[in-house]
């Protein structure tokens, strides 16, 4: 039987077999043992264990701290697509709770004041058409007019209200597109506001993330 002589550590030389008796020639020609045998105080120590092999799930609980931050998915931004004026200011500092609907702030725009005039004339002219053919015209001009207030965020209640009163308003609310915080506040009252400006952003807190690093 040979016996293994060495060490297993990193950097060893690693193992020889050495014979019981008779020289280098004797112990080339030795029979190597198919098994390995470590001391058991030794095994304690490094910390093997021996189990059966079974299929099972694995899982691991890993701890870490970690920062919870708004769902970036959901975050709003809110911005016009005309310049104006800032008549009146609703949500007014950081942290402001706002609900789906509420008005933000309201806006004096010379564009969006001149569309609205322009829709209420077209409502007009439909009614006044009397014949097929101009009623067809006064029918495109009325989806064209409302169609621009729609792209410059005029919402559905404000032209109801619009064509209730039937002249335009000079201040128009611009109202949140969703319920939520307020993260960021770029606006003041009185402060001129340019197209593609962010005003404001909105982060709901429905759903938050946890940011926390793992190693």
């Amino acid at each position: 039987v040979a016996t293994v002589i060495g060490s297993l550590r990193t950097g060893a030389p690693g193992l020889a077999l050495d014979a019981p008796s008779g020289g280098a020639e004797k112990r080339a020609s030795a029979p190597a043992s198919a098994e390995v045998r470590v001391d058991p105080a030794r095994m304690q120590k490094i910390g093997i264990r021996f189990a059966s092999a079974e299929r099972g799930p694995l899982e691991r609980i890993v701890r870490a701290t970690g920062t919870v931050v708004w769902d970036e998915t959901a975050l709003v931004d809110v911005s016009l697509k005309v310049r104006g004026w800032v008549r009146e200011l609703h949500a007014d500092s950081l942290g402001a709770r706002v609900e789906a609907g509420d008005p933000l702030f309201s806006v004096y725009s010379p564009e969006i004041y001149a569309a609205e005039a322009e829709y209420l004339e077209a409502l007009r002219a439909r009614s006044a058409a009397r014949n097929s053919a101009s009623t067809g015209r006064a029918d495109a001009m009325v989806r064209a007019a409302r169609a621009r207030l729609r792209l410059w965020d005029v919402a559905e209640s404000d032209v109801a209200a619009l064509v209730a009163r039937g002249e335009p308003r000079e201040s128009v609310p611009i109202r949140a597109r969703s319920s939520g915080f307020v993260l960021e506040k770029n606006v003041v009252l009185g402060g001129a506001i340019e197209p593609g400006m962010r005003l404001f952003r909105i982060a709901p807190l429905d759903r938050v993330w946890v940011d926390a690093q793992a190693f």
